[in-house]
């Protein structure tokens, strides 16, 4: 296990953001800080979220892995190395990590037709237009945000994903959401609605994710050092 994370670490392009659920990498978390001698138990009876960061290390074949616990304005977080994960932890690892490593699709032998998700809305920006406009990587935008459509390819009956697609007045949304933010105003009820409805199929705390998941990548990536 641990020779195929660290080759899917070795091909990761940028640092990635995962928001982490009920499992041995959170339990790990949440272990280590109760066992600290100024723990506080109450916390985890308050909403919290735990979130995994990896850094990639400049010039060199390995990363670093930021575990954070949050609960309002509590925070707690331990940086681990490769090493220091359990055989189920590289396992959850791997879970995250194999969507970012998929191969391309391979090229067409025979007849192939387009299949749409959904039926196709009036304005769909793609992949590149919506990271552009939100100051996300693509891979960023796609782990953070669920697009509004699909445009699935199926060629020799192997259907793959070619394109994904954001529907504008959402991607104006957490654009809106983001100005907000730099001018210390929180997003409202009406906003989270509007999210809930229109990618996180009316699910508010899912809403709720999306919207922290991305203003916490975007004032991360103010904060980077200049490479």
């Amino acid at each position: 296990m641990i020779p195929e994370l660290l080759k899917m670490l070795k091909n990761l392009q940028t640092d990635q953001f995962f928001y982490i659920e009920t499992g041995p990498l959170k339990s790990r978390l949440i272990d280590t800080y109760l066992a600290e001698a100024d723990a506080h138990d109450e916390i985890l009876d308050f909403e919290h979220s735990v979130t995994l960061r990896i850094k990639r290390t400049q010039g060199l074949a390995i990363s670093e892995f930021v575990l954070r616990l949050e609960a309002g304005d509590f925070e707690y977080q331990r940086v681990l190395a490769v090493q220091d994960f359990t055989a189920d932890e590289i396992g959850e690892l791997l879970d995250h990590l194999r969507p970012l490593c998929l191969p391309l699709a391979p090229p067409a032998t025979g007849l192939s037709r387009t299949i749409v998700r959904k039926k196709p809305g009036q304005a769909l920006l793609n992949i590149s237009t919506t990271a552009k406009i939100l100051g996300l990587t693509p891979r960023q935008l796609k782990s953070l945000i669920p697009c509004s459509e699909t445009r699935i390819v199926e060629e020799d009956g192997v259907k793959s994903i070619k394109e994904y697609y954001w529907d504008r007045g959402l991607v104006s949304r957490f654009e809106a959401l983001w100005i907000k933010q730099q001018a210390g105003r929180g997003y409202n009820n009406e906003d989270l609605c509007f999210i809930a409805e229109n990618c996180c199929d009316g699910d508010r705390r899912w809403a709720h994710d999306c919207i922290s998941g991305f203003l916490n990548q975007r004032k991360r990536t103010l904060t980077l050092p200049c490479s």
